[in-house]
C-alpha cells in the first residue's frame, strides 16, 4: 500500500522531532555535568579535595563530555541528511 504524502511528511516530522528531543536531553545533561564539574573545582579551591580527586573527577567528565559530544555530533549528522533542519518554502 503507498504511503500517501503527508503520512510521509508526518513521519519525517516526528523522526525529526525525536532527534531535537535527544539533543536537547544531551545538552542539558552536558550543562548538568559542566555545572558538577565547576562545583568540583570551587571545593578544590576551598581546599576540601585533594588534586588527585579533582583530576580523577575532571577526567571521568572530560571522558563523559567527549562522548556526549560524540553523540550529539551523530544525531546532528542524522538530522541534517534527513533534512531537519531544512525551512519548509
Amino acid at each position: 500500500m503507498p504511503i500517501s504524502s503527508s503520512s510521509a511528511q508526518e513521519r519525517k516530522t516526528d523522526r525529526c522531532a525525536e532527534y531535537f528531543q535527544e539533543i536537547l536531553e544531551i545538552h542539558k545533561f552536558q550543562e548538568m555535568l559542566r555545572i558538577g564539574a565547576e562545583e568540583i573545582t570551587e571545593r578544590y579551591n576551598r581546599g576540601e579535595l585533594t588534586k588527585e580527586e579533582l583530576d580523577t573527577t575532571l577526567t571521568i567528565w572530560h571522558n563523559t563530555e567527549s562522548k556526549l559530544q560524540q553523540r550529539v555530533s551523530k544525531i546532528y549528522e542524522v538530522a541534517r541528511s534527513e533534512k531537519c533542519f531544512e525551512e519548509k518554502k
